[in-house]
């Protein structure tokens, strides 16, 4: 048995902001802005350091789309992708 770091649960989180429009043909225009904290964040920075972006882009619309439907991303910004060691 390994016994792992146990974390306080506010350490293990994701936090979501979202800023949305709907026009009047019912188009929806969002901002959205995701925080991953601690373990729920592994994967995803593991992801964003070995996929391209346009990997990830697709990624994250197919998870949109399976949760509502056709999903298209405008643009996506990924600020884990900048990398500091040169």
């Amino acid at each position: 048995m390994v016994k792992m770091p146990l974390l306080p649960a506010d350490s293990n989180r994701v936090e979501r902001t979202v800023e949305a429009q709907m026009d009047g043909e019912g188009r929806l225009k969002a901002h959205m802005l995701t925080q991953y904290f601690g373990q729920p964040g592994s994967a995803m920075r593991y992801a964003a350091r070995h996929e391209s972006a346009d990997e990830l882009k697709r990624s994250l619309e197919r998870s949109f789309s399976r949760r509502l439907g056709g999903v298209t991303l405008e643009r996506s910004a990924h600020p884990i992708m900048r990398r500091t060691d040169s």
